[in-house]
C-alpha cells in the first residue's frame, strides 16, 4: 500500500509524519513502514543530489526545467525505494509526491496541469498513491507557519501569489472526478494531538479493509 501526505507549505506534514514514524509500528506491529518524502528519497543518493538543485536558492531555471528534475527525481525515488518495498508487502508513506507538481509547477508555476500530469504519467508509469492524506489550513495560517520557521528554500522564498495559486490549486485537484476518492482531508490547523489522532483513526480504517 502506497500513501502520500499532501498540503500547501506550513500544514504541518512532516511534524505529523515524525509521530506516525513513532506511533504506526507500536500500534500495528504486524505490518513494516518504510516513511520517506520528495523531492529526494530515503538514502538515495542520486534523488537527493536533484533535490538540492531544486531547493538551492542559487538555482535559476524555468518551470519546464523544474518539472522535469521533479519527475526524474520521482523516478529515482520509485525505481529504488517505493517499488521494490511494495514488492515486500511493505506500506509506504511519503511526504509529498505527483499531487505537489500538478499543483506548484502546473497550477502555480503555470505549465498546466495536463503538461505536467503527462511528464509524470511517463516517469511514474502512472503509478498513484492508494490514499492521500491532505491537510488543509488556510491561506493565512500557511504564512504564520512559514515566517516562523525561518532560513526558506527556493521554493519557500516565491511570491505571496505564488503561494495562493498553489492554495487555490490543491482544491481544484482533490475536487477533480478523477482523483476525489483517493483524498482524505484533515483539518491541520486543530492541535498536533487531535490532527494525530484524526489521522489515526483513518489509517484504521485504511488497514482494516
Amino acid at each position: 500500500m502506497f500513501i502520500s501526505f499532501e498540503g500547501i507549505d506550513g500544514a504541518g506534514k512532516s511534524t505529523i509524519i515524525k509521530k506516525l514514524k513513532r506511533k504506526l509500528p507500536k500500534l500495528y506491529p504486524d505490518k513494516k513502514f518504510v516513511f520517506t518524502r520528495e523531492p529526494g528519497g530515503k538514502k538515495l543518493k542520486e534523488a537527493e543530489k536533484i533535490r538540492k538543485i531544486l531547493l538551492d536558492k542559487k538555482t535559476n531555471i524555468d518551470p519546464m526545467t523544474e518539472t522535469l528534475l521533479y519527475a526524474a527525481s520521482r523516478r529515482v525515488h520509485l525505481d529504488s525505494l517505493i517499488w521494490p518495498a511494495l514488492k515486500k508487502g511493505h506500506i509506504v508513506i511519503s511526504d509529498r509526491y505527483v499531487d505537489s507538481s500538478y499543483v506548484y509547477q502546473g497550477i502555480a508555476r503555470g505549465l498546466g496541469v495536463k503538461v505536467v500530469k503527462e511528464i509524470n504519467d511517463i516517469a511514474t508509469s502512472n503509478f498513484m498513491p492508494d490514499y492521500t492524506f491532505f491537510l488543509s489550513i488556510s491561506e493565512e495560517e500557511s504564512i504564520i507557519r512559514r515566517h516562523k520557521r525561518g532560513k526558506p528554500d527556493r521554493l519557500e522564498m516565491s511570491s505571496k501569489d505564488f503561494f495562493s495559486r498553489a492554495y487555490e490549486g490543491y482544491f481544484k485537484i482533490i475536487n477533480s472526478p478523477t482523483m476525489a476518492d483517493r483524498f482524505i482531508l484533515v483539518n491541520a490547523e486543530e492541535n498536533v494531538g487531535t490532527i494525530l489522532k484524526n489521522i489515526l483513526n483513518e489509517f484504521d480504517k485504511i488497514l482494516k479493509k
